[in-house]
């Protein structure tokens, strides 16, 4: 309570000489009684805005991408590393405004990662003719502290940034406001919610899950277990003995040969099997189901194919702009691993290792960071937050999507919804009937629309 006091006083100290007064009522709403005539004025009032730029989006908005909008600006917030400490060093997050109308609802795009495209996710925005905030995840893009250790890497930091920003906002942007993001960018918006529950009007997250283990199978069970038709998990598990028959001595083993004769990277057989697994994930996460026949048949008919599958992964996800993800998995979202339990029989007497099937994307110099992983924060959110919560929220999965193993279990049903999309992939890309029934993209707008639209207090 001391501490949550605390930021309440430092959000006012921030925004003092612009309000007339600045209190956080029930509805998160922070009444002023200051003006401003567009929205950059409003930003350079700001003592932490240290930098604004316009973008150009005239393409995007030609070509019906975007939404016609009024203003539109990459700005760069200060922060803290650490909030605890307020005066300790400080950090640059960048955050892209979309702006609509000081009356407007505003939608809070809690990036998980670097700063998405404009046009990313920004379909809901466009429906609700909604500001739309994306904000930057600390050491992601061009937002990294100086951190390290990782020490302050981790949900409740990344939050009190969400905060700072918004509380700056809110005097600002005066209608409703609502957190959205997809996969981990939901995970940050429902972290969110829990840190600071009266922030927002509604806390949306698309396809998140929420771990409360590092290493888990159930993802990989529910995708051989119940994605897709019969019919397509049987292509699934065909295909993954295919790769897997006679072990290292198999197909792994010409693979490594045909590799080491082009010099390329080799995987460990462990980063093997993982990859094996991944490709058929990948096939349920985000192909739509009427294009999934040509993809499971491709995913086994070229060795070269699934080389490239994997070592475009390896390099990627050791990138800067995906790297951090695995940190945060380690230290406090977890991660599964695929089940290949399941497979025994073809791997008995291999090299497979279960740490290294999860490990293998992180550098030897953070691999300490495994014996860190706590996961009370999650088991928290999961078993007595959620529960609970007076904070509105909607979750929203996909049938198909091996991601939806981790969905929450247990809501309290008088503030929270979850729904269940039949025909859907990894994705909130509403506006695409391949992906959302009309029926089920009006009820997740319907639901939204409830909230964002309603009256102010």
């Amino acid at each position: 309570m001391k501490r949550r006091l605390f930021w309440m006083l430092t959000a006012i100290l921030c925004c003092g000489f612009v309000l007339t007064s600045c209190s956080n009522d029930d509805n998160g709403v922070v009444p002023t009684d200051m003006t401003f005539q567009t929205m950059k004025e409003a930003l350079e009032q700001q003592p932490r805005v240290v930098s604004i730029e316009v973008e150009d989006l005239s393409k995007l908005v030609a070509e019906g991408k975007i939404s016609p909008f009024k203003e539109n600006y990459l700005c760069f917030f200060t922060q803290p590393v650490n909030h605890d400490d307020p005066s300790s060093r400080v950090f640059k997050q960048r955050v892209r405004v979309i702006f609509r109308g000081f009356d407007r609802p505003t939608i809070l795009h809690t990036c998980g990662y670097a700063l998405a495209a404009p046009e990313r996710d920004n379909a809901i925005a466009d429906e609700l003719e909604a500001n739309h905030v994306m904000v930057e995840h600390r050491n992601f893009g061009e937002s990294m502290t100086d951190d390290p250790q990782w020490t302050y890497e981790n949900s409740r930091q990344a939050s009190a940034d969400l905060h700072d920003i918004v509380m700056m906002l809110k005097p600002i942007l005066k209608g409703r406001w609502m957190s959205m993001g997809v996969s981990k960018n939901g995970e940050t918006s429902i972290d969110y919610c829990y840190y600071y529950p009266k922030d927002m009007d509604l806390g949306v997250a698309f396809c998140s899950p929420f771990f409360t283990e590092f290493g888990t199978t159930s993802v990989s069970r529910y995708m051989l277990d119940e994605s897709g038709t019969a019919e397509e998990r049987a292509l699934v598990d065909e295909g993954i003995r295919h790769y897997l028959k006679n072990g290292e001595q198999g197909l792994y083993k010409d693979f490594c040969d045909s590799l080491r004769l082009s010099e390329e990277l080799i995987p460990s057989f462990s980063e093997y099997v993982y990859d094996v697994f991944d490709v058929y994930f990948s096939v349920f996460s985000y192909t739509p189901s009427k294009e999934r026949d040509e993809k499971f048949v491709r995913a086994t008919d070229s060795q070269q194919r699934q080389y490239r599958s994997w070592h475009e992964m390896y390099e990627s996800n050791r990138s800067q702009e995906f790297y951090t993800y695995y940190i945060d998995c380690m230290k406090e979202q977890g991660l599964y691993r695929p089940d290949y339990d399941r497979y025994s029989e073809l791997l008995e007497g291999t090299s497979i290792d279960a740490e290294e099937c999860v490990l293998f994307i992180i550098k030897e110099e953070d691999r300490w960071l495994r014996n860190t992983y706590d996961n009370t924060q999650r088991v928290d959110l999961l078993t007595n937050f959620l529960p609970t919560a007076t904070t509105p929220m909607l979750f929203v999965y996909s049938k198909d999507d091996p991601w939806t193993a981790e969905r929450p279990n247990n809501i309290n049903p008088v503030t929270t919804k979850l729904i269940i999309n039949p025909i859907g992939i990894h994705s909130n890309a509403l506006e695409n009937t391949d992906i959302y029934a009309p029926e089920t993209r009006r009820e997740i707008m319907d639901y939204i629309k409830r909230y964002v639209y309603a009256d102010v207090k």
